[in-house]
Parts: C-alpha cells; sequence; structure tokens
C-alpha cells in the first residue's frame, strides 16, 4: 500500500475538507437566516391580496349560498365562523328539522367546512368538509372548489331527503400518484432549480461511488501485493471530481441574492387579547334609548379621537345555552391597543360599559417553498403568514393606558349628560377597575410555545 498510503489518503482529505465545509456553512447560514426572519417579518405590506383575506372571502361566499339553499326547502339554519384574523378559517352549519306533530323529534345535522391556504400554488384554497347526521359521519377533503349542485346535495342530506352522503361533482385534488386524472397541486410560481440541482446530484453520486470504489480497489489483493491500485486511484480522483462539483454548487448558490415572495398580511392583525383595564354601569330607565345614547358616545369619539385611533361596529355572534345570540360592539384600537364598546338594554335599564386590552397577536411568516421565481428569474423562498405571538413591552401598555383614559373620559362626559338630561337621580361609581401590569407584560401565549417574538425588545433598562 506505498503508492496508496500518502497521495491517496491525501485527495480523501481534501474532498472530506471541501465536504464538511460546505455542510457547515450551509447549516449555519439556514440557522442565522431563520433567527433574523423572524424579526423582520413584521414589516409585511398590509392588503387583501394575501391568501388569508381570500380564503375568508371565499368561506363567507360558500355560508351565505348554503343559506340561501336551506332557505330554498324552508330548512333552518344556524351558522358559525371564525372569527376574523384568528388563525384557522372554517365554517359550521347547523341544520335541525323537527318532525311534524312530534315535538320531541328532529333530525340533525351539523357540516363543518374548513379552508387550507396553499400560496403560490395552482390551487391556493383547498376545501374539507366533515358532516355529521345522527350517529353518521362522512368527509370530503381535497376539494378545490364547491359547486351549486353540491351545495343542493348537502342541503337535501342534511334534510334527510338523500339517505347517502352524497358523491360530490367538483373536482378534487390528486391524493395517490396513481389518480392521473386528478390535477395535482404543485407550486405554481416557482421552478427547479435545475443547475444547482444536477450539480448537487452528481457531486454527491460521484463522491459515493468514488469513495466505494476507492475503498473496494483498495482491499484488493492485486493492490495489497503488488502495489496496482488503479481502481482505488480512479475511485479517489471520481470523489475529488464530485466534491469538486459540489463546492462549485456551494459557490453557485452562494453568489446569488435570495428574494423573500410574499403576497403580504391582512389589514388587521389576529386578536390574542391580554386584559388592561375595564369599567361598567347600568343606567336606570334609558334602556328604550340605547340607539340615542350609543350614537351620542359615538359622535363624542369622532369628535376627539387622536391621530391613529380608529372606531368601528363589529357583530359578534356565539353560541348560547337556548343556541346562537348575536350582538354588536364597537372596536376602538390605537396600535397594539384594543378596547371594546357595549350598549345593551336590559329591559327599562342600558348597561354601559368597556373593557380594555394589549393584542399580542401578530402575523408572522412561514416557509412555503424555495426555487427560482418565473417572474424574475431570481432565487426566491417563498412565504405566508400564519398566526404568531408577540410579548407585550412597556410601551404597548402606555398606548393602552392612553386609550383606556380618553375612552373613559368621553363615556363618562355622555353617562353625566344623559342623567342630568333625563333627571335620573343615581349615584355612580366611575372608577376603573385595572389589572396588573406586572402580570401583562409576563403574558404568555396561550396556546402553542413556538410562534413568539419580541421577547425582550424595547424592554426599559434600569
Amino acid at each position: 500500500m506505498g503508492a496508496f498510503s500518502v497521495w491517496h489518503w491525501l485527495v480523501i482529505a481534501v474532498v472530506a475538507g471541501a465536504l464538511v465545509m460546505v455542510l457547515r456553512r450551509r447549516s449555519s447560514a439556514g440557522a442565522a437566516a431563520d433567527g433574523l426572519t423572524q424579526a423582520w417579518s413584521l414589516n409585511l405590506p398590509r392588503g387583501d391580496a394575501d391568501t388569508y383575506s381570500r380564503a375568508e372571502a371565499l368561506r363567507d361566499d360558500i355560508g351565505r349560498r348554503f343559506r340561501a339553499a336551506a332557505a330554498r326547502v324552508g330548512l333552518a339554519t344556524t351558522s358559525y365562523e371564525s372569527v376574523r384574523g384568528n388563525g384557522d378559517v372554517w365554517l359550521r352549519l347547523e341544520f335541525v328539522k323537527p318532525e311534524p306533530e312530534r315535538p320531541e323529534l328532529s333530525l340533525r345535522c351539523v357540516l363543518a367546512l374548513s379552508i387550507e391556504r396553499h400560496d403560490f400554488h395552482h390551487f391556493e384554497h383547498v376545501l374539507r368538509i366533515e358532516a355529521g347526521r345522527g350517529t353518521q359521519r362522512h368527509r370530503a377533503a381535497d376539494l378545490i372548489e364547491l359547486q351549486d349542485d353540491d351545495i343542493a346535495q348537502l342541503v337535501d342530506f342534511a334534510r334527510g331527503a338523500r339517505a347517502a352522503f352524497p358523491k360530490l361533482r367538483s373536482r378534487r385534488l390528486r391524493r395517490q400518484n396513481w389518480e392521473f386524472w386528478r390535477p395535482a397541486n404543485k407550486v405554481a410560481r416557482l421552478r427547479t432549480d435545475w443547475l444547482g440541482s444536477s450539480l448537487g446530484g452528481v457531486g454527491w453520486l460521484s463522491v459515493g461511488y468514488g469513495l466505494l470504489l476507492a475503498y473496494a480497489g483498495s482491499e484488493s489483493s492485486s493492490c495489497r501485493l503488488f502495489g496496482e491500485c488503479g481502481d482505488a486511484t480512479l475511485g479517489l480522483w471520481l470523489g475529488a471530481f464530485g466534491g469538486a462539483l459540489l463546492l462549485g454548487r456551494h459557490l453557485v448558490v452562494r453568489r446569488r441574492v435570495p428574494l423573500v415572495l410574499n403576497a403580504g398580511k391582512p389589514r388587521a392583525d389576529p386578536r390574542a387579547l391580554v386584559r388592561m383595564d375595564s369599567w361598567q354601569t347600568t343606567l336606570n330607565g334609558l334602556g328604550d334609548r340605547r340607539a340615542a345614547v350609543q350614537a351620542a358616545v359615538l359622535q363624542r369619539l369622532e369628535q376627539s379621537k387622536p391621530a391613529g385611533v380608529t372606531v368601528r361596529g363589529e357583530l359578534i355572534g356565539y353560541a348560547s345555552v337556548d343556541g346562537k345570540v348575536e350582538r354588536e360592539q364597537h372596536v376602538i384600537a390605537f396600535r397594539r391597543a384594543v378596547a371594546f364598546l357595549h350598549l345593551e338594554a336590559y329591559g327599562k335599564d342600558l348597561y354601559v360599559g368597556w373593557d380594555s386590552h394589549v393584542n399580542a397577536g401578530i402575523w408572522r411568516e412561514e416557509d412555503v417553498a424555495r426555487g427560482l421565481d418565473r417572474v424574475s428569474g431570481r432565487a426566491v423562498v417563498a412565504r405566508h403568514v400564519v398566526q404568531g405571538w408577540q410579548q407585550p413591552n412597556e410601551y404597548d401598555l402606555t398606548d393602552a393606558s392612553f386609550l383606556t383614559e380618553w375612552l373613559h373620559a368621553a363615556l363618562v362626559g355622555v353617562v353625566k349628560q344623559q342623567l342630568a338630561e333625563h333627571r335620573i337621580d343615581q349615584d355612580i361609581d366611575f372608577t376603573i377597575q385595572r389589572e396588573s401590569r406586572a402580570a401583562a407584560l409576563q403574558a404568555e401565549d396561550p396556546g402553542s410555545k413556538g410562534g413568539k417574538l419580541g421577547r425582550g425588545l424595547l424592554r426599559r433598562k434600569a
């Protein structure tokens, strides 16, 4: 092994060193990019072009079509939907058909629709339906669309006009490779980096086969007895060639300046509220004047609101003990501070109150795919936004305190004005019920442990 012991092992060391350098640089660069991306992803442009906003619009359209189809056949429907801007997009429809002259009997069916997002794919929204009727359970997944005929058949299934779950005619995605008649949901915006893939594939194949050939040749009898190690030498040179290809691929990829492809984030942030303060009271005898009191409060807020403060109405619905309850609330927001204004009539009395929060919910980026952009030709990483968590800091609490004091002062002024105008003699405690600021600063994500941003950022130092 005289000819093999020095020169050949030197080539092996060079090849191995090149591979280690490539792998180390790749792993360290990936970790640094992941850490930095989470910090900068907060500055994404807002709009309605993202798949999340369009998924909510698609859900609203499907819900409207379901309710219209159920109304045409006289089927009572109760619908629930995911809160706007919060995680998953879903719709739940509950159908109840009482039996004539048998109030204790009823046919009940539940349809649950969820929408998955696949940014930059051929089909960016994929539907999934789960149905339950009595003890029956059915599921239809990987739906590209939901046609009106399918909605009508699902409504017939819900009211018992169909015994079997309908075979939906809407197109479905390919789930198995042998389902060639169905479309595959591939990434449409990106194309494969054939140069990098070819260099990497041939390089790793050459290194593996070359080292195997070198080892087999060095162990042969002719090499050990006579020093004729032709196969070993060929294998080492083949391994060196493969290492050179991998190194070349690394240099080619490294010279590219990668861009981030993202359609943006919704106009409103997701809600993950940390409670701050609250105040409430009941005004005697003003229940029938709810609309007038609400108009007075909103007028005062609009006239005195500082720059950056928004005031808008919001309808909310939730399941109660006797069915769905819907009510109106007004949302007052300033940066990450959010307050909810409540005016509800209970008989002859009027409940007035508010509660303020810091919103720890944010949109953060998540990788979808990597490749070359078909439009620009640049190397890109495609990403979309998902709900995340950013721990509040002292300045967020300052904004919330400002919003609290401004809203409370406006509401107190209207309440005193209404009491004086209607000559109501009533003692009211206007003291704000304040929550712990320290507890708000230490709030934790009630969901998963991942997705936290900003821990330690913008904190005051002693």
